[in-house]
Formats: structure tokens, sequence, C-alpha cells
């Protein structure tokens, strides 16, 4: 279920070109919901791949430019996507979605773990391939996903919205949420 203000429908009227920033684990993937059914197959996860796919298109559309900015590590999500979620990797890989680990950057660090998304956002926002954008949509499910969306957009001086989906959902939560997320973003 998406968790999200009617303010947040103002911000998308206003919001082309924006930078829009995913959480990977909980958010894209299933992680949570796998650890506990270890028997899943990858023909289980057929839908919320598909749906995936249609998400990244349809934001793609909308003159938005795409970014995974996760503290799961690079091999990780590399690997989980490419096993579990074939289409959905593929579409990143031949889109250039840009996927940040912010664990690969941080872990060897003196730096808190509830920095490490937060400093990877900002750090990766100001370069100057992102400059043009006009404001900032992050999702994810934590506070740390919406700390480090908050912290950017004051940072930027640009407008930005957070939307949050329920943490630690099922299979089929999560590619419903998914689907409902694409509606709402061909809403705009």
């Amino acid at each position: 279920m998406i968790i999200i203000t009617m303010t947040a429908f103002i911000i998308f009227i206003i919001l082309k070109m924006s930078l829009v920033v995913f959480d990977y684990d909980d958010t894209l993937f299933p992680t949570t919901f796998m650890q506990h059914h270890q028997d899943l197959k990858k023909r289980d996860l057929q839908e919320l791949d598909r749906m995936l796919v249609q998400l990244m298109r349809t934001i793609k559309l909308a003159r938005h430019t795409i970014i995974i900015i996760s503290n799961g590590s690079l091999n990780w999500i590399l690997d989980s996507s490419s096993t579990f979620l074939p289409n959905f990797y593929k579409f990143i890989q031949s889109n250039n979605i840009r996927v940040i680990s912010a664990r690969d950057i941080y872990e060897q660090s003196q730096t808190p773990y509830e920095n490490w998304k937060k400093f990877t956002m900002i750090g990766t926002c100001i370069l100057p391939e992102y400059s043009a954008m006009q404001g900032l949509i992050g999702i994810g499910d934590s506070p740390i996903d919406q700390n480090a969306v908050r912290d950017t957009g004051i940072v930027l001086g640009k407008p930005f919205q957070f939307i949050k989906f329920e943490p630690e959902m099922s299979l089929e939560a999560l590619t419903q949420t998914i689907a409902q997320s694409v509606g709402f973003f061909r809403g705009f």
C-alpha cells in the first residue's frame, strides 16, 4: 500500500523532470518476505518483475530520471534482481539506470548506518548530470529513506516528496503496491 498525502499530487503536477530515487530492499525487491519464504522460485516473482518494468517505463515516459540507492551491497542487488527479476534487471541495464550501494561506500567508515543513504543521495544528486532536475521524488519503506529524501531536498533547495511503502510487505502486497504506483505515475 502506498502512503501519500494530497500535497504529493500537487507536487507531482509541478515536478516534471524530477529525479526519482528508489530504495531496493522491501521497496523493489521483497527481501524480508524472501527471507521467510526461501522456497520461492523465479516464476513466483514473474508478476512483480512485469510490474516493475511497467513502473520504470512509465516513470521514464514522464521524463523523470531514475536512480536506485540501497543500503544493500551492489552484488546483492545485481544478483537478486538478475536471478529473480530478470526483465527488471535487463531494463535497468539497458536503460542505464544508476544503481548505487551506500553500504559499499560507507561500510568501512565510521559513518553511522543511518546516514549512509542520506550521504550517498546528497553526493549523487549534486552531480552535474542531475542539475537540470526540477525536484526529487523518493520511494522507500523506512524512516532512513524518508530522512534521506528530506535532507537531500533541503540541501538541493528543490521541491521534494517522499512516497512511503509499507515495510516488509508480502510478495502479493508489494506487487499490488507497484501496480498502484504505475497508475499513480501514469496520472502525471
